[in-house]
């Protein structure tokens, strides 16, 4: 099997940095949410950016780590159609953030998106553990 340098770093850490990952992320989207509310634009979307960025990692990160697992894969699916939801629905974060630039009337709309997004991520994040709390480590 053949690595790039990107899988070698990321595949390198262990269950502690991965889930020091996942919390960074989380606490990402919590101070994009906050500055989001609080109409700091700038540093909204700055952060967007970041955690964006940072969800990307995670994501590559999870799916390198759980090679190392066999899992249920009833469990396995309902995590991942959590997790391809909350993928989806950000194009309407997206969407409806680029709107809300020109047209406030899309506030709404936004927030809508926005808390979809985040209970979408908040059941994938709670499928993942319960996916994991049956898997098997694969050793070879």
């Amino acid at each position: 099997m053949s690595l790039s340098m990107g899988d070698v770093i990321l595949s390198s850490v262990g269950t502690a940095t991965f889930i020091l990952n996942l919390l960074v992320t989380v606490l990402l989207l919590v101070f994009t949410v906050h500055s989001g509310r609080r109409g700091l634009r700038r540093r909204h979307y700055f952060l967007v950016i970041v955690t964006l960025l940072s969800l990307t990692l995670a994501i590559r990160q999870a799916g390198l780590y759980g090679k190392s697992f066999d899992f249920n894969p009833l469990r396995l699916s309902i995590h991942l159609g959590f997790a391809f939801s909350a993928l989806a629905s950000f194009l309407g974060v997206a969407t409806s953030g680029i709107l809300l630039i020109k047209k406030p009337t899309w506030r709404t709309a936004h927030r809508r998106w926005v808390y979809s997004f985040i209970a979408l991520v908040g059941c994938a994040v709670l499928t993942a553990i319960y996916m994991f709390l049956d898997a098997t480590l694969i050793v070879e």
